[in-house]
């Protein structure tokens, strides 16, 4: 990997773990588009799941105290259902189809959060579920599980202090069911990094956090959330062309 590449992935992961430190949901949202641009779509949700996982142990350990371990149990035993097939389609899938379909995932959840207005009993089971099965499915095929969570923690009105620390053993279970899927059905996506760069990887996501851990206290989460859907906006979109244009000019 050239090394003006490597310094431009660093730089996003700090950005996204500082995101995810600020809302809870932001290094995916973030990362993912531009790790599969810059890598290639199963190269780079690989490793956004690896860098997703060790940011998210961080801040469970951080902020375990406050983690509903009960929602945690029905989301992280309902992702299994979703894991499998999204880690199948991988291996079906061509790449300018993989690059679509990863843009789109996520266009189509970071709107339908912004758009959902109705509330949902949190007591009631059924959309837990399917939160978390949607969630396993979107983290493994496009590295992005955050946009049915935080769907359902808007229709459920959940309190956003308890809602930002169960979402980190949620996505430490999802991202290492999806790492595992893959290891075993595309070992050969494994990024192709020296091991400095993986010392740099796990660096990056600490300095980012450390950095989020800063700004919650001059940023409010409002003015993250919307510096989080431009972000990722632009890189999905950018994805997206570069599946169409693939399929047009293979």
């Amino acid at each position: 990997m050239e090394l003006t590449t490597f310094a431009i992935l660093l730089a996003i992961m700090v950005v996204g773990a500082g995101m995810q430190r600020i809302t809870g949901l932001g290094f995916a949202l973030v990362a993912s588009p531009f790790f599969v641009l810059l890598l290639n779509p199963i190269s780079g949700v690989f490793l956004v799941n690896v860098c997703g996982v060790v940011v998210a142990v961080a801040l469970t350990v951080r902020s375990f105290a406050l983690v509903d371990w009960r929602r945690w149990g029905i989301l992280a035993a309902s992702a299994i259902i979703g894991v499998i097939p999204g880690a199948l389609l991988l291996l079906v899938l061509p790449v300018a189809w993989l690059d679509i379909l990863v843009g789109a995932l996520i266009i189509t959840g970071l709107v339908s959060s912004l758009l959902v207005r109705s509330r949902l009993s949190p007591d009631h089971v059924p959309p837990l579920i399917a939160a978390g099965a949607l969630s396993g499915a979107m983290n493994v095929t496009a590295g992005v599980g955050g946009p049915p969570l935080g769907i359902y923690g808007v229709l459920t009105r959940w309190d956003h202090r308890s809602f930002a620390a169960t979402m980190q053993p949620v996505f430490v279970t999802i991202g290492s069911m999806s790492l595992a899927a893959k290891l075993w059905l595309s070992p050969g996506g494994i990024p192709n990094l020296e091991p400095w760069m993986w010392l740099g990887v796990a660096a990056a996501c600490l300095v980012g956090m450390a950095i989020g851990e800063v700004l919650t206290r001059v940023v409010t989460p409002q003015v993250a959330r919307g510096l989080l859907v431009a972000l990722a906006l632009v890189g999905a979109g950018t994805v997206l062309v570069r599946g169409i244009l693939l399929l047009i000019a293979p």
